[in-house]
């Protein structure tokens, strides 16, 4: 008998336990959404709306300085852009990837022809930024200036373009590598 009351004072308790936690979690959750609701409720309570932005027109004073630069005097040069293109270089024994933008800088006069010949030539001028490029020291790729490339690229073009009285200068406006190399 003392058994059974034992069996019988385990299965009383044992639900208790279950509905105890179930209050407990209903209390809690019950509790954080008072609290949510209260910080939100407080939060605008407290502050305020943003004020409206007064906007007023201000007139441009036009001086001789800012007439001077919406018409600029034209220039003797011209740029013409030749490539633009994505060579590799495998010299440091790692690949490296160039984004490279190659221009010249020309007469004015003899823009329009240069630019006919640029359009000729397109695939001859950009193997030639490539192959310049690709057989670079990477010590040379990373001058300042890039003078040593300039130069190899000016005689280059000069002789794919058939003459080395047109450029009066290359202009490498974009040479960005990708990859370490080292």
């Amino acid at each position: 008998m003392a058994s059974e009351r034992q069996a019988e004072a385990a299965k009383e308790a044992a639900p208790p336990a279950k509905k105890s936690k179930m209050v407990l979690f209903i209390l809690v959750g019950g509790m954080m959404l008072i609290e949510g609701v209260g910080v939100f409720a407080l939060v605008n309570f407290l502050s305020h709306k943003p004020d409206e932005a007064a906007a007023e027109t201000v007139e441009a004073v036009e001086s001789e300085e800012h007439k001077k630069w919406e018409d600029p005097p034209d220039s003797q040069f011209a740029e013409c852009v030749v490539a633009d293109c994505r060579p590799t270089n495998v010299l440091t024994g790692k690949l490296v990837y160039y984004n490279v933008k190659v221009s010249i800088l020309v007469d004015r006069q003899k823009l329009p022809g240069v630019q006919k010949m640029v359009e000729q030539n397109k695939s001859r001028l950009e193997d030639a930024v490539n192959t310049v490029v690709r057989s670079a020291e990477p010590k040379i790729l990373n001058e300042p200036t890039l003078q040593t490339v300039k130069r190899q690229l000016k005689a280059e073009l000069d002789r794919i373009l058939g003459d080395d009285k047109i450029i009066s200068e290359v202009l490498v406006p974009q040479l960005i590598q990708i990859g370490s190399g080292k």
